[in-house]
């Protein structure tokens, strides 16, 4: 506060002299300090109004008690070691195939500081997969594991980020003729239903009403969601994914109008199976729907 009233004196004063100055380059002269001046006041105020941070890290969130108490170094490395059937519930899924998971994932995911130790990829991975294995809130993950809600938040979306990069060209089939033909042949030799290219159906996703959304993420469950959509193969993996459409809409809607079903009945894909092939209508259009067809 001091340097402000400093400033201020000065600028009153130089104020002053400018009125009582008849000379053309003094008065220019003058005005030039007045705008520095009021520049470094500007800064100066800015700076007092910015909260000063109490902390530079939280007792709790040390690297200390991250080494002592946070769960990847105490919980997990008991369940690695004693419990598997426990270690499978957290994540949701088993220890082999984490481990195969960060193995892909860890050059992308680990960090470097010359501030203060890092945390690591593992327990970054560790972060991220328990968030989306048990919904829960990023604060209650921040308390697990030792680490800021606000870093908890920036891990997740790289670690996410980060998976999708290694993963997608692994996990989702190339749309090739060949690759819909292997899916209904798989449908045919482990379900006995030929010619079936996949298997749609969707999840409300429950969120919080964003702002000023009215009733539009609104269900008929009485909540508030977003749909994730998706067609699986004969061995329940996904092939096409839509998550984001509004709650409100049905099932039904969301089939006919986010699935592209003209790659379908235009035959782009099936080109490999006989011209006579018919396309069997499964769902029949909604009345809001533009779509005049919907088949699978």
């Amino acid at each position: 506060m001091d340097n402000i009233e400093n400033v201020l004196l000065v600028v009153g004063a130089i104020a002053h002299r400018l009125k009582r100055c008849n000379q053309r380059s003094v008065k220019t002269r003058l005005r030039r300090k007045l705008l520095q001046l009021y520049a470094l006041y500007d800064i100066l105020t800015k700076n007092v109004c910015q909260k000063e941070r109490r902390f530079w890290v939280r007792m709790i969130f040390s690297d200390q008690q991250r080494l002592l108490q946070e769960a990847s170094n105490n919980l997990i490395k008991e369940m690695e070691q004693n419990d598997e059937e426990k270690f499978r519930n957290y994540f949701r899924m088993d220890f082999v195939v984490f481990r195969k998971l960060f193995d892909l994932v860890r050059p992308l995911i680990t960090k470097n500081s010359n501030v203060r130790k890092a945390i690591s990829a593992e327990t970054r991975l560790h972060i991220t997969v328990r968030y989306l294995a048990s919904g829960d809130s990023m604060a209650s993950i921040s308390y697990a594991f030792r680490v800021a809600h606000n870093t908890v938040s920036k891990i997740i979306k790289e670690t996410c980020d980060a998976i999708w990069s290694v993963l997608k060209e692994k996990v989702f089939m190339k749309d090739t003729p060949e690759s819909w033909q292997k899916i209904a042949q798989d449908f045919d030799d482990v379900w006995n239903f030929p010619n079936c290219i996949g298997c749609v159906d969707g999840k409300h996703v429950e969120i919080q009403a964003p702002p000023n959304s009215g009733s539009l993420y609104y269900n008929y469950k009485g909540r508030h969601s977003i749909n994730l959509m998706a067609i699986s193969d004969a061995k329940y993996r996904f092939i096409m994914v839509d998550i984001g459409a509004q709650g409100r809409n049905s099932d039904g809607f969301l089939n006919l109008n986010i699935f592209d079903f003209s790659l379908f009945t235009s035959n782009p894909f099936l080109s490999t199976y006989p011209s006579n092939l018919s396309i069997i209508l499964l769902i029949s259009p909604s009345p809001s729907a533009n779509n005049t067809t919907s088949s699978a």
